[in-house]
């Protein structure tokens, strides 16, 4: 599911310098896909938008604890401290990249979406430059038949 959304933000350039990665054995949530293509095709956005062409923007894929572990990351400048929390509320924009539009209710929604489905999500700016979003998701108890 991830790689095929990696792939779509690739072949239609919106983020050309993308990588995934993830286990050997992808771990299998259950969740409304249109939902969580949605959380995911923001994050990607959200990168592009603010971190612009200052490298490459990382889907990373991992599975511990009994839940999927998925982050966004990104070598832009990040946010500032104090403000990691409150992006996440409805409305809120930090000081914009020239030219990036939005509202302020794309990382809001995408809590709303992560937290129905028993997950959490939060945001952290990386030691040696750059943010990540990251999220969790349950693992399902058996695959899908």
């Amino acid at each position: 599911f991830l790689r095929s959304i990696v792939r779509a933000h690739k072949l239609a350039k919106r983020a050309p310098d993308l990588r995934f990665t993830a286990p050997s054995d992808d771990p299998i949530v259950r969740a409304d896909v249109v939902r969580l293509q949605q959380v995911i095709d923001n994050l990607i956005d959200n990168a592009v938008k603010y971190a612009g062409h200052a490298g490459p923007i990382s889907v990373r894929l991992t599975s511990k604890s009994g839940a999927a572990w998925v982050s966004v990351a990104d070598k832009g400048p990040g946010v500032p401290g104090d403000a990691l929390e409150s992006i996440f509320l409805p409305f809120v924009r930090l000081k914009a990249t020239p030219g990036a539009g939005g509202s302020g209710l794309g990382l809001a929604v995408c809590k709303g979406i992560i937290e129905a489905h028993g997950g959490r999500i939060w945001a952290e700016n990386i030691r040696r430059g750059g943010f990540r979003v990251s999220f969790t998701l349950p693992l399902a108890e058996s695959a899908p038949s």
